[in-house]
């Protein structure tokens, strides 16, 4: 098969899932929302494939292959269909659902997100205001000699360490406070504020790190919870979110094509034309056309899951770097390395290719399918603990048409609390019986 049959082949196979898990599992169904959002990606990369420009990028650059393609379509297919099972309103009874550990873990977060947030926030606002280039801050973010400087001296060395502890922590706080509103009823002064502080963790990373991401990331957060708690609200309620809802993802637009200008110069052909359907489906092209071919052996690790390997005494990296990355400027010149490109959205299933190899990831997807399977399976009965791994797989694989938060030292503290988290409420012999009717009353 040529390129451009493999990339047909890639968008029509994603929207036939989509329609398969629409007609089998409906629309509140996790993996029909995965689907979904997976088929319009797929979508948005053969129109990328198709633009005339699109050998002026990195994945124009390399040949799109049905091996690799067959390799994407599994992967995909096992962490989009591994939520099918899922249902909240299944639940009766939650175990280790331990009222004061849970409600403590939060104030916790609350208050350390909070110390953190008063020392960084101003920081990140001066600089997006002084910056007269975003896009120069935004590359900054890559630069090892910029990035030392930043970081250099005592209290550069211990902003960075907060950094890294905090940077994952407003999901985690979130799933806390989803779990304590769904199944007890009520939201505290406590939960009000730890919203407000995901909203400004959020505002802290777009702002200091000019991420067009960012912006995007939360509010799959917020989708994948409003899909499993859908049974959990009044209709009145639902109507109030999604107005809510509306009105900031105008907002959020108007940020994000801000952000977008401003990153990438006044072309305006380059950037209506291109980046944002490149934003939206390169990473299924950087998948088949980059990553595929060109990772010679799995890294196991080395930048995935670099905290992991730092505590086993394994070598790791934790700095990204756009070193040869495309430059943008009025030429739309081109200036990249392409082997092993970390620095580019590459996709869920490029995280399990790009650890394990082309066999392993298939592999490790597939006990990931059955592992997710086995939580629907029992789900009558789920650790409280179980339900935040729902909640953060899921929010990770949406992300997945772009690339999964859970990477990197920063990303890996995420499981790392998770574990501890675990740790304590499996020591808890409390559990929770979920009543019939999931209706908040108002």
């Amino acid at each position: 098969m040529n390129e451009e049959s493999v990339v047909i082949a890639n968008t029509l196979f994603h929207v036939l899932l989509f329609l398969y898990c629409f007609k089998r599992y409906k629309k509140k169904n996790l993996s029909t929302l995965l689907s979904f959002f997976y088929a319009l990606s797929s979508i948005a990369s053969l129109a990328y494939f198709e633009n005339p420009l699109y050998s002026l990028f990195p994945a124009g650059e390399g040949v799109v292959t049905i091996q690799a393609a067959l390799v994407l379509w599994f992967i995909d297919g096992c962490c989009i269909l591994a939520f099918s099972r899922i249902d909240f309103d299944k639940i009766k009874q939650v175990l280790h659902y331990d009222r004061n550990v849970l409600y403590t873990v939060e104030k916790l977060i609350i208050v350390i997100l909070a110390v953190y947030l008063i020392l960084a926030l101003p920081l990140s606002i001066r600089d997006f205001v002084n910056s007269g280039d975003l896009s120069e801050m935004r590359n900054s973010q890559y630069d090892a000699t910029q990035i030392a400087a930043k970081y250099s001296g005592i209290l550069g060395f211990i902003f960075y360490k907060f950094q890294l502890y905090v940077y994952t922590t407003p999901l985690l706080l979130l799933s806390i406070i989803s779990v304590r509103y769904a199944f007890q009823k009520r939201i505290t002064t406590w939960d009000k504020f730890g919203i407000v502080l995901y909203v400004l963790a959020k505002m802290n990373i777009v702002l200091g790190n000019v991420s067009r991401a960012t912006i995007m990331f939360a509010t799959f957060d917020l989708i994948v919870l409003f899909v499993l708690y859908k049974d959990f609200f009044a209709e009145k309620v639902k109507k109030k979110i999604i107005l809510v809802s509306i009105s900031l993802a105008i907002g959020v637009s108007f940020i994000f094509a801000a952000i977008s200008i401003s990153r990438f110069g006044d072309d305006k052909s380059l950037v209506e034309n291109v980046n944002t359907i490149r934003y939206a489906g390169e990473a299924n092209l950087n998948f088949m056309s980059l990553l595929y071919p060109d990772l010679k052996t799995p890294l196991l690790g080395y930048e995935d899951f670099a905290l992991f390997r730092s505590i086993m005494g394994l070598d790791y990296t934790s700095t990204g770097s756009r070193e040869g990355t495309t430059v943008y400027n009025s030429d739309i010149k081109k200036k990249y390395k392409y082997y092993n490109p970390t620095y580019i959205f590459h996709g869920a299933a490029g995280l399990f290719l790009f650890n394990f190899g082309a066999v392993g990831g298939m592999f490790i997807a597939f006990l990931f399918y059955l592992y997710m399977q086995r939580i629907g399976k029992r789900q009558a009965k789920i650790p409280v603990v179980s339900i935040f791994v729902v909640i953060i797989c899921a929010a990770n694989i949406l992300k997945g048409i772009c690339y999964m938060e859970i990477t990197g030292l920063e990303g890996n503290y995420l499981i790392l609390y998770l574990i501890l988290l675990s740790l304590f409420l499996s020591l808890s012999n409390k559990n929770l019986v979920v009543e019939s009717n999931h209706q908040i009353k108002k």
